[in-house]
């Protein structure tokens, strides 16, 4: 091949790959400002794509993007987002360096109303929103700009809630709200004049929130014109190096943001840090604080995710701190009323920083798995509100800085919540540690949730019609007395609570044996299968295997078995480690 021969490729070929390093997976925008320096040909669709996110820094700067709109018509749709940062100007006083404002934010809303039909985001960042500093009109001028939906408001200092009110709702048709390190310098509650003007409530469906804004917002959002469309709350965000505080959820301004979206709330975000305190100030248990944040009010919620930064700010922890504890997780989801008919999901994440002391997260581990936080979890999930969750974690990281014991834990927590989920999807086996305490019972004795994992899967047929009867046994009326019809439902859940600890218990004692092995009290033929478990010592085969098939009966008419049982051995040790395979209840 010939070196000195130029290869010339159609231009269709070149601005193709100009919008492949356009394109938010490849971050080349400085290479687009090359590509425009290139040549002709490539000048003007990178031109376009630059474009598509300016940033405004004076007047100066919004005058010019205003001009170069005017006169090229076609690049009016290439803007998408606008970045108006803080301006900062030169006192004539003394020549000293003045607060940033938003002065040009008054500019940019007549200067170039009517030219941006394609912008989607508002960015306001770095600046001091002061009395006088922005023009009255700039709220009426505002809502000539109807496409945007985004509104992100960081490192913003305003003079009081009620012009950050007036911003919000001169946006007709904002949908999506971010605010990080938001502070008002009067914090007082929205004046009924700024509610008054809100001609219906506002169709705002997601608001993000750093802990800095959350606390300073609580005035405004708690009225229902303002949160009445929520489907969507981010408390704390990860934008911001400070999560939102344990000790700041007794702040009622959370509470009322809830009960004002609770009607359309449908997924709710926490990032929460914990031991982040002065060990010199006298601080009440987490559990105590909790009690004033209640998804009482939330009816439709089908998403809760929590993330705990553990040790956030380590360094500051004494060795005498007390070991936070996580029993107000149980409190939470005990105080949510009900799901919506879409599958509910519950993630609770422990996250930890890379430097954190392994002793730290030794004792949060092993306080979470000994001191029954996960138990008092287990029991609320057992309850009817979440019959139809679909899908329930709890995530804790292993890094090689934690020692050894930790990492043991670690896994235990991830297997004994998180494991099984992924293998019921998958249709693999399902290995669950599970740890025992003095007395040979399971800590957590509600290891897979009572709901069903597949709810599209049609019911199999009755276990009767499946000739589901143990060996060589004949039924025997049963001389248990009816029970009172009040406690029927009562009777109900308990006895249905009862059959699955059962049926779990009896897979944990069974030993695995070969086939021929097996005797006939303890094999159950389902539609020509069997499933082998071991009888434990000191009861009665026969009476204990009638039992069991009650339990079993009684699952499946709860629509709680979903699935045929398919051959399968359930293979249990005494090393907290035990082997499902298609056997789910």
């Amino acid at each position: 091949m010939d070196l000195t021969t130029h290869v010339t490729l159609p231009v269709e070929v070149l601005e193709r790959v100009i919008d492949y390093v356009a394109s938010d997976d490849h971050p080349g925008f400085p290479t687009l400002c090359n590509c425009a320096l290139l040549c002709r040909a490539l000048y003007n669709r990178s031109r376009y794509l630059l474009l598509s996110t300016v940033r405004l820094r004076s007047v100066q700067h919004t005058f010019s993007l205003a001009r170069l709109l005017r006169g090229h018509e076609r690049l009016q749709d290439a803007i998408r987002a606008v970045a108006i940062e803080g301006c900062v100007e030169l006192s004539t006083a003394d020549m000293s360096l003045a607060v940033p404002s938003l002065r040009h934010l008054s500019t940019f809303t007549v200067a170039l109303a009517g030219i941006l039909p394609c912008v989607d985001v508002l960015e306001l960042r770095d600046a001091d929103w002061a009395k006088g500093t922005v023009h009255p009109n700039a709220f009426m001028h505002l809502s000539s700009f109807p496409s945007i939906s985004v509104l992100s408001v960081s490192r913003v200092q305003f003079s009081d809630a009620s012009t950050f009110g007036k911003l919000i709702s001169a946006l007709p048709c904002l949908d999506h709200l971010q605010c990080s390190h938001v502070v008002f310098l009067l914090v007082y509650r929205v004046q009924e004049p700024v509610i008054a003007t809100l001609k219906s409530p506002l169709r705002m469906r997601s608001i993000q929130m750093d802990a800095e804004s959350a606390a300073e917002m609580s005035s405004i959002f708690r009225n229902p014109k303002f949160a009445g469309q929520l489907e969507r709350i981010h408390l704390g965000t990860s934008l911001s190096p400070l999560p939102l505080k344990s000790q700041d959820l007794r702040h009622t301004g959370y509470q009322q943001l809830l009960n004002a979206a609770g009607p359309t709330l449908l997924d709710l975000d926490l990032i929460v840090g914990d031991w982040d305190c002065d060990p010199y100030t006298a601080v009440e248990k987490i559990g105590v604080q909790a009690q004033h944040f209640s998804l009482a009010q939330v009816k439709r919620l089908g998403s809760l995710n929590v993330t705990i930064n553990v040790g956030a700010r380590d360094y500051d922890i004494p060795p005498w701190a007390d070991v936070p504890e996580y029993m107000w997780i149980a409190t939470w989801l005990g105080s949510l009323p009900s799901f919506s008919d879409s599958p509910g999901k519950i993630h609770i994440t422990f996250s930890c920083s890379l430097h954190v002391r392994p002793e730290i997260f030794e004792r949060l581990i092993r306080n979470l798995r000994l001191g029954g936080d996960l138990k008092a979890i287990d029991n609320v999930l057992a309850r009817d509100p979440f019959l139809h969750l679909q899908e329930f974690t709890i995530e804790a990281p292993s890094t090689s800085s934690i020692s050894t014991v930790a990492s043991v834990d670690i896994r235990r927590i991830e297997d004994i919540f998180a494991a099984h989920e992924a293998a019921l999807a998958t249709g693999q086996d399902i290995h669950v540690r599970v740890t025992f305490d003095e007395n040979g019972e399971m800590v957590v004795a509600n290891m897979e949730p009572l709901h069903d994992f597949n709810p599209c899967q049609e019911l199999s047929p009755p276990l009767k019609q499946e000739g589901f009867l143990p060996t060589d046994w004949e039924e025997r009326p049963t001389t248990d007395k009816p029970r009172k019809k009040e406690k029927g439902m009562h009777d109900y859940a308990r006895r249905l609570r009862n059959a699955v600890k059962f049926v779990r218990r009896a897979a944990l004692v069974g030993v695995e044996r070969p086939e021929n092995a097996a005797s006939a009290e303890t094999v159950l033929s389902v539609g020509g299968r069997t499933l082998a478990w071991a009888v434990p010592a000191g009861q009665d085969a026969r009476q204990y295997s009638a039992k069991l098939m009650h339990a079993l009966k009684l699952l499946h008419k709860h629509r709680t078995l979903q699935r045929d049982i398919k051959p399968n051995r359930i293979a249990v040790s005494r090393e907290e480690r035990i082997s499902f395979a298609d056997f789910t209840v």
